[in-house]
């Protein structure tokens, strides 16, 4: 008998569609991929053959607003689903960050998928030539718990997802207990990291959403839905 994890990908994936804030269809898949590093799960999702790509942390928000919203039309099924990987375990994005020592944060959205199998040194030494494809937030910005409209107003929230994506985390954050929301970084960093940004809430009387942004690489417990790349053709290669 397989392990339920094990199960989980040798489920057919199935698609289900999310409508953004704005009125675009993102079409995921389920059940999720995971637990598994980074390249652990995009080599999955090529074997699968099914154009998909791990969802901007923009994408992650969407999903998880519409997981714990009653009124969307996702199925209980993959409601539980979503919800279960969210407490307590992380929903992985392909939003990478490349810390650098007393200067700042730089914000790629996507990686080319070959960028997932870099080791750590090869991946920061990647980012830091093209940081020009990159958004940049000056070291100083607020971490940690804070306000609704402190977190709606962060500019290395806003970096992640960009305006819509803090306006639909701001949702989001107000569906859990404690409606002080939880944004993860580093403040400060000795040499040049990268981390990669996830979503997550905790469990009990702590309940808030987290949006952290100190994932490594190399960690095999997080999990993503698949999302189809959109018509125009896969990520442009960085180079």
């Amino acid at each position: 008998m397989l392990h339920p994890e094990e199960h989980r990908h040798h489920c057919a994936k199935e698609e289900f569609i999310v409508t953004s804030s704005q009125g675009k269809d993102l079409v995921f898949m389920h059940p999720a991929y995971g637990p598994e590093i980074y390249c652990g799960i995009q080599s999955k999702m090529d074997e699968d053959n099914l154009n998909l790509k791990i969802p901007t942390t923009l994408d992650a928000i969407a999903l998880a607003e519409s997981a714990f919203d009653l009124d969307s039309k996702l199925s209980d099924e993959i409601r539980n689903e979503v919800t279960g990987i969210m407490y307590g375990k992380w929903i992985l994005t392909s939003t990478a960050i490349l810390y650098i020592p007393n200067k700042g944060a730089y914000v790629h959205q996507e990686l080319s998928r070959e960028m997932f199998f870099l080791d750590k040194y090869q991946l920061v030494n990647k980012l830091g030539s093209n940081v020009n494809d990159a958004k940049f937030v000056l070291f100083g910005y607020q971490i940690g718990k804070m306000s609704i409209e402190e977190f709606k107003t962060n500019p290395f929230l806003i970096a992640l997802a960009g305006e819509e994506g803090a306006a639909n985390a701001v949702r989001l954050a107000g569906r859990f207990k404690h409606q002080e929301p939880f944004l993860g970084s580093f403040n400060s960093i000795d040499t040049p990291t990268v981390r990669f940004t996830t979503l997550f809430t905790s469990i009990g009387n702590n309940e808030r959403l987290y949006i952290d942004s100190r994932y490594p690489t190399n960690t095999p417990y997080g999990f993503t839905f698949g999302i189809k790349r959109q018509a125009e053709g896969p990520i442009v290669p960085i180079t």
